[in-house]
């Protein structure tokens, strides 16, 4: 089975319809990464910067393939770390929320909604997340969507992991003390 499509497109890039052509043929299918010919070491007879901008090429490659490109602490393992936590026999998931809000008075005045985030990690090496994004209500706090946006990452990490988290380490910014209660619950 075909697992990665690589396409070379002519020309200096400028055109997206190309690109857009080739993602929505094979996206939905394989990994797809593409290049531009002219901008590319080797393909447009410049060997100046060949290194680099393969090793690019390749990290993007790897994290479209659901590959790890970095790690913290190489030397002891998050996962290592999380165990002396949580114990032996555990595992964890971290789970991050925020909310964006509309800055500008403008934004505020033409009802520009806020944005809740939720990313859930799905590897024992905390280094590949699923997210979720809604918007809502302008200037709220509390994350009404809380539980579809938990239950989509939790599909996502269940389809790769095969396993639910024994225990879930939950992380929310920008809450004040008078806020808590509200978002605890």
């Amino acid at each position: 089975q075909l697992e990665l499509v690589i396409c070379i497109i002519r020309g200096d890039g400028s055109s997206k319809d190309v690109y857009r052509e080739i993602k929505s043929v094979f996206e939905q299918r394989v990994t797809t990464q593409c290049l531009v010919g002219s901008k590319t070491p080797i393909i447009n007879g410049q060997n100046r910067g060949t290194q680099g901008h393969f090793a690019n090429l390749l990290s993007k490659i790897n994290m479209k393939k659901v590959g790890t490109n970095q790690q913290l602490y190489p030397e002891k393992s998050v996962n290592q770390i999380i165990r002396k936590i949580i114990g032996k026999d555990s595992t964890c998931m971290v789970v991050g929320a925020d909310i964006a809000h509309p800055i500008s008075a403008g934004a505020r005045r033409r009802h520009v909604p806020s944005l809740a985030g939720l990313v859930g990690s799905l590897d024992d090496e905390l280094t590949i997340f699923a997210h979720s994004v809604r918007a809502q209500d302008p200037g709220q706090e509390y994350i009404d969507t809380m539980g579809p946006m938990f239950t989509e990452i939790m599909k996502v990490r269940s389809a790769k992991v095969k396993q639910w988290p024994s225990r879930l380490i939950y992380l929310r910014d920008g809450v004040s003390e008078s806020q808590m209660e509200v978002v605890k619950s």
